[in-house]
């Protein structure tokens, strides 16, 4: 009996020095690597299901859950930085379906609704970029986008057919990040 309780007791020992060694291993692999990357998922805020509206008991309305403006986004930003958001690693500020205009320019560029961005979205990011956050907007992959963001229009344009004109105009606006 004292053997096998020997045994039994080795066998144990054996097992949780694996199973440390396999903790370890795993623990250093899943490390964040030497550059940063990985230290912390991409965190941030996003302009989708702002308001209330998310939450609206009965008749649920899809087209009130991304509205917003350069005033809201600049105030959330600034909410961040002082409430040690952004120290805590929230870096990101995204707008999904609420930026962009309901037409497209003459020559089929993509532009931002001038009524909620009346400075622009290129002094967005620039005013967002002076503040450390990384900026980022949504387009629609396909003939329009999902919402019209509670405004009286039939549709949001999409980036069918202008893909490369829309990364090329965003990308000149400084955009960090395209949820597409």
């Amino acid at each position: 009996n004292l053997h096998r309780a020997t045994k039994s007791t080795m066998m144990r020992s054996r097992a949780a020095i694996s199973c440390v060694f396999l903790l370890v291993v795993v623990v250093q692999s899943a490390s964040a690597n030497p550059n940063g990357l990985g230290r912390l998922p991409p965190m941030g805020w996003n302009t989708w299901c702002t308001l209330s509206s998310c939450h609206q008991p009965g008749n649920y309305s899809h087209a009130y859950h991304d509205v917003c403006n350069e005033w809201m986004v600049k105030s959330v930003a600034q909410t961040i930085i002082d409430n040690g958001m952004q120290a805590a690693g929230y870096e990101y500020i995204n707008l999904d379906d609420c930026w962009e205009a309901s037409e497209r320019t003459a020559d089929g560029q993509v532009q931002a609704d001038a009524t909620r961005f009346p400075k622009g979205i290129a002094e967005l990011a620039s005013w967002l970029h002076a503040r450390n956050f990384k900026f980022g907007l949504y387009l629609s992959a396909g003939w329009t986008t999902c919402s019209t963001g509670g405004r009286n229009v039939p549709f949001i344009p999409g980036s069918i057919g202008h893909y490369q004109q829309d990364a090329d105009t965003v990308a000149s606006w400084g955009t960090d990040y395209v949820k597409l």
